[in-house]
Order: structure tokens, then sequence, then C-alpha cells
């Protein structure tokens, strides 16, 4: 069930469109509670404006390794296939509770 749309101009990030979109959404259904799921790139600040400016909770879907950038080792010690395959453009398919809501909201 989609409850709004916004068409932006590309100088405005994804995160300033959505807290514009939130805004209006509020003021035209303020009795509306809603459970919003975002993607990592909305973790943080965003987040937190969300709950407390508009009171809705927020999911935020992502993988568990997601922010890996390196592992510190004992000198002489090599990475594992397992570590290797963490970093980005070495991971494969993980199947991620509530992903696809996510990428069809974006779609």
């Amino acid at each position: 069930m989609l409850l709004g749309v916004k068409v932006l101009p590309a100088n405005i990030t994804d995160r300033e469109g959505s807290q514009q979109l939130l805004k209006e959404l509020r003021q035209n259904q303020p009795q509306m509670k809603l459970h919003l799921f975002a993607d990592g790139g909305y973790k943080g600040k965003w987040e937190g404006w969300v709950k407390t400016t508009l009171g809705y909770t927020v999911e935020i879907v992502q993988r568990s390794d997601a922010n890996t950038r390196g592992y510190w080792l004992p000198e002489g010690q090599e990475l594992t296939e397992e570590q290797i395959n963490t970093f980005r453009g070495h991971r494969g398919f993980m199947v991620i509770k509530k992903r696809w809501i996510v990428e069809r909201s974006f779609a």
C-alpha cells in the first residue's frame, strides 16, 4: 500500500527527500503510526530524527557484515576464507529478513 510519493531534484539526497515526504505524510495523516523499514544508509541521525520527531518506529535492514572494513591480525597470521568473504566484492548472496520490502519500495 503506497502512502506517498515525492519527486525531487537530483541535488536533494534520499535522506533529505524522505524527511520531506514523511513530514508531509505526518501532517496529512497524524493519526497513523508507522513502522518503517530502511537500509543501512539511513542508520544514525535519520533514524533518530524519525523516532523523535515523528514518533514512528524504524527497523534498519542490512547484512550482519555490512560494515566490515578490515581485521586486525597478529603478525604472521593470514586471513581466513570466511574473513575474506565478508569484504565487499567477495560476499555472496545472503537472505536478509525484510530486505525485499526495502528493495521493492525503492523499485
